[in-house]
């Protein structure tokens, strides 16, 4: 049986990049959610997913599922306890991080410049 790798979270970037992944790993089955008639049966089968939110409701049609993959930098929308009873494997994209940084600090500056006139008053 191929291993199936499901997307979840559907991104145009990621058309290219999962169509690069095919034609490396031709052991592996990448499964976009929109090109599944029954997501269920696909579910039940699949050994990683990448999605924005992982749930309870989710690990329970995964039977298979040995890692989960966040589709941006942040985890905060994965339950941990989940993970943890399953152990499962998470993983994350660095890629977005400089960019997330980068606005970080954006939303800081008016802070900083409230901050300065209470210092300098």
């Amino acid at each position: 049986m191929r291993r199936i790798i499901l997307f979840l979270h559907e991104n145009p970037f990621l058309k290219e990049k999962i169509e690069n992944m095919r034609k490396e790993f031709r052991d592996v089955s990448f499964v976009e959610k929109s090109g599944v008639n029954n997501l269920d049966d696909i579910l039940e089968k699949t050994e990683g997913i990448v999605t924005g939110r992982f749930t309870r409701e989710l690990s329970e049609k995964t039977p298979n599922l040995k890692i989960t993959f966040a589709s941006w930098t942040g985890v905060d929308n994965i339950d941990f306890r989940i993970v943890r009873e399953r152990n499962l494997i998470v993983a994350n994209t660095k890629s977005h991080a400089k960019i997330v940084a980068e606005k970080a600090v954006l939303l800081f500056f008016p802070f900083l410049e409230g901050l300065w006139s209470i210092i300098a008053i």
